[in-house]
């Protein structure tokens, strides 16, 4: 049997291998070895799991991202775990190799601190279970996300100490509901007086602005109330006056002809 390798065979092999980095030849199985390939060689004796490891080229190269988006170091394989052992396991499993190994969140992280090239990535998007608040804390896992604690937190009561934009959503949603129509009114004014604000004159527009301040102060303190004592219809109507006075200095900021 010929040895030479023909246009036609070399046209097939580059073909099977997908454009992917060759790194050698093997003799036994007598085919081309990509880098990916021999990546996957090197996990033997893989702990059983709950979860999944991965080692498709895809889900290695889109974990292979952060925020900063410059460094791209992609690993030889991705875990998503399906419970706590699955990464103590793949940790050890790990150290025992001198492997790379990084856990993934949000990739919210810069210069590439949550790759591992050539090494295991976890994602931990997978587990994001977020258990009732005990107390006035709430026990969530690593890939659980802002919004997921925020609900169920609100659902008994309490406030994170931060709160993003989806997570104010979720205080809205918990308003009773005459109260939610009037924050989408008084939403979409405050809106108009945005889109208009640098045609009034400064000094109106201080006042109206140092009105506006106020009564946002007030509406916190109002809804922070009714969470705090839904049933307290007296929280309630409170919180009401103060959207009542919101829109009203807004309507009087939207008719104002003096700018």
């Amino acid at each position: 049997m010929s040895r030479h390798l023909s246009r036609r065979n070399f046209i097939k092999l580059a073909a099977a291998a997908g454009g992917a980095t060759i790194i050698g030849f093997d003799l036994r199985e007598r085919s081309w070895v990509t880098q990916a390939q021999a990546q996957t060689r090197s996990f033997q004796d893989v702990p059983k799991l709950d979860g999944v490891l991965l080692f498709d080229e895809a889900t290695r190269k889109a974990i292979a991202i952060d925020r900063g988006n410059v460094y791209h170091r992609i690993p030889a394989a991705v875990l998503r775990p399906g419970s706590v052992q699955d990464v103590v396991k793949m940790v050890r499993y790990a150290n025992q190799r001198s492997l790379k190994i990084a856990v993934k969140g949000q990739a919210h992280s810069y210069y590439g601190q949550t790759q591992a090239e050539a090494g295991i990535v976890i994602d931990s998007g997978s587990l994001n279970a977020v258990q009732a608040p005990i107390g006035d804390s709430v026990d969530a896992q690593p890939g659980a996300v802002l919004g997921q604690v925020g609900a169920a937190a609100l659902a008994k009561n309490l406030t994170p100490p931060v709160l993003t934009a989806q997570a104010t959503a979720l205080r809205k949603a918990a308003e009773p509901p005459e109260v939610r129509e009037l924050a989408r009114t008084v939403d979409e004014m405050e809106k108009s007086f945005q889109a208009r604000r640098a045609t009034l004159d400064p000094a109106v527009k201080a006042i109206y602005e140092k009105g506006l301040e106020s009564l946002d102060s007030s509406i916190d303190e109002c809804r922070t109330s009714v969470e705090q004592e839904p049933q307290n219809s007296l929280a309630s109507e409170y919180l009401v006056a103060a959207y009542t006075q919101k829109a009203a200095v807004l309507e009087s900021a939207l008719q104002f002809e003096g700018h």
